[in-house]
């Protein structure tokens, strides 16, 4: 039976391949998460980050107990198109081997972080290298008098992430779906007030599409892609009250929601940041030795 093998952080950039490898099954990228885009002092809600890419491999060379060179994706960071000798930017979630060329053998691009009260682009597969790929979702938008976008849904295993919600009105938009809605639940998007403080999202949740044998190389558990983060709700009335803060992307790869805006002399809300990525490495283990079989005759 095949195990599988999870990597949320690498040593020194790189990643160990468990003892007990024999053969790969595959590899398996997921980018991280951009961050939203905290509100303003005109009443406007920000835009969400984009949702990281997926990206999967089925053959590669690597060495039982070997260590190769890889990124998780820092999530809010760069999402420059990576190549088989450049990782590409921070958010990149990818990996090499140990064949002859020592390239990089998958990449899966990272989503973008909101610039402006649009949402940001989730990790597209055109800038991604494997032989399966899903696209990231992208962030909703926010605007002036609306409630903050939602962060995009990661893309995974089982289907693309799906586009964050716009605010409606002065509420939040509610997070999109992850890994064609297999993923960690969504953040809900902040309420609205003209009289009080506007509300902040909730948080999103942990994807649990994995079951591991190890994690980081300790012990097992699930993993998978988390749920975009909500948009805080907007501040319309006249007062001096504040805007409401957009939720971080779920674990993993999901982009954060943004933040709700307010009048002048109020606080707007901040924004969430985005998830980071991770690697799933899927093996054959080395067949136990059996200890041989003695009968007596008498």
């Amino acid at each position: 039976m095949a195990k599988v093998a999870a990597f949320t952080t690498t040593s020194g950039g790189m990643i160990t391949i468990p003892s007990d490898y024999s053969s790969l099954v595959s590899v398996e990228c997921i980018g991280a998460g951009g961050n939203g885009l905290a509100g303003d002092n005109s009443y406007t809600g920000g835009g969400g980050g984009g949702g990281g890419a997926y990206a999967k491999i089925t053959s590669a060379t690597f060495v039982a107990g070997s260590s190769y060179t890889a990124q998780i994706g820092t999530g809010g960071g760069t999402t420059t198109a990576g190549s088989t000798t450049s990782p590409g930017g921070s958010a990149n979630t990818c990996m090499k081997d140990g064949g002859g060329t020592n390239h990089y053998v998958v990449n899966a691009q990272g989503g973008a972080s909101a610039t402006d009260l649009n949402g940001a682009a989730g990790g597209n597969v055109g800038n991604c290298i494997g032989t399966t790929t899903q696209n990231g979702g992208s962030g909703g938008g926010g605007g002036p008098t609306f409630g903050a976008g939602g962060g995009g849904g990661a893309g995974g295993k089982n289907g693309a992430g799906s586009t964050g919600n716009a605010g409606t009105g002065s509420v939040g938009g509610d997070g999109g779906t992850a890994d064609s809605s297999t993923g960690g639940s969504v953040g809900g998007g902040g309420s609205n007030s003209s009289s009080t403080n506007a509300g902040s999202a909730t948080t999103a949740g942990p994807g649990s599409e994995w079951t591991c044998d190890s994690i980081n190389g300790g012990a097992g558990g699930t993993i998978g892609c988390g749920g975009g983060g909500g948009g805080g709700g907007t501040y319309t009335g006249g007062g001096v009250f504040n805007g409401g803060s957009g939720t971080t992307g779920g674990a993993y790869g999901s982009g954060g929601g943004g933040g709700g805006g307010c009048t002048t002399g109020g606080t707007p809300g901040s924004a969430g940041t985005g998830g980071a990525g991770f690697i799933v490495i899927t093996y054959t283990p080395v067949a136990p030795t059996l200890a041989p079989r003695v009968q007596v005759f008498m």
